[in-house]
C-alpha cells in the first residue's frame, strides 16, 4: 500500500511536508512502514510516521544522499546511552544536521530544544532540525560565537 501524504492515513494526521509515497503494510494488527535508510520495515508510530516525512524531505526535496544518512544513531552523552533520530553527514563526512522528530501531537517545547542541543553536545552537527511534522524549528550552530541560531530554512545540497 503506497497512500500519499496528501491523504490522512488511518489516525495519523496529513503533515506540514511536501507529499511522498510510503511503502506501508500490515503485519497482524499492526502497521509497519518502509524505512529506505535502515532497508526493513518499522513498526508504524506517531514518531515514525514524522521521522519518515523528515527522511524524505532531507533526501528527496533538499537532496542529500541516503548513504550519509544515519537513522536512530546510537551515541553517549557522558555516560548515557542517547539515540539521535536523523543524522546528515556533509560533504566532508562531517555531521551536518542533527534532526530531532516528535510525534506530531508532542509539543516542540523548550525541553525538546534542550533535548536536541544535548545531543549535539556530542555530535557537534553545524544545524538542528526540530520537528513534529507540523511546527519545524531550524536552528544553526554558530561556533564562534558558541550559540544556536534560528534559521529559515535548512540549506540544500543540490
Amino acid at each position: 500500500m503506497t497512500p500519499n501524504s496528501l491523504k490522512q492515513y488511518k489516525n495519523f494526521p496529513i503533515l506540514d511536508f511536501p507529499v511522498y509515497e510510503f511503502n506501508i503494510r500490515a503485519k497482524g494488527i499492526e502497521d509497519e512502514i518502509w524505512d529506505f535508510t535502515r532497508k526493513k520495515f518499522i513498526k508504524l508510530t506517531p514518531e515514525e510516521w514524522v521521522r519518515q516525512h523528515a527522511l524524505h524531505f532531507l533526501t528527496k526535496t533538499l537532496h542529500y544522499s541516503a548513504g550519509m544518512v544515519k537513522t536512530e544513531w546510537g551515541h553517549k552523552y557522558n555516560t548515557v546511552q542517547k539515540r539521535t533520530d536523523i543524522l546528515v553527514y556533509g560533504k566532508d563526512f562531517q555531521p551536518f544536521i542533527l534532526c530531532e522528530c516528535k510525534a506530531y501531537n508532542v509539543p516542540i517545547n523548550r525541553a525538546v530544544m534542550e533535548q536536541a542541543v544535548v545531543y549535539n553536545k556530542t555530535v557537534g552537527a553545524d544545524y538542528l532540525y526540530i520537528t513534529n511534522g507540523k511546527v519545524h524549528l531550524c536552528l544553526f550552530l554558530n561556533k564562534e560565537l558558541g550559540r544556536y541560531e534560528p534559521v529559515n530554512e535548512l540549506p540544500s545540497n543540490g
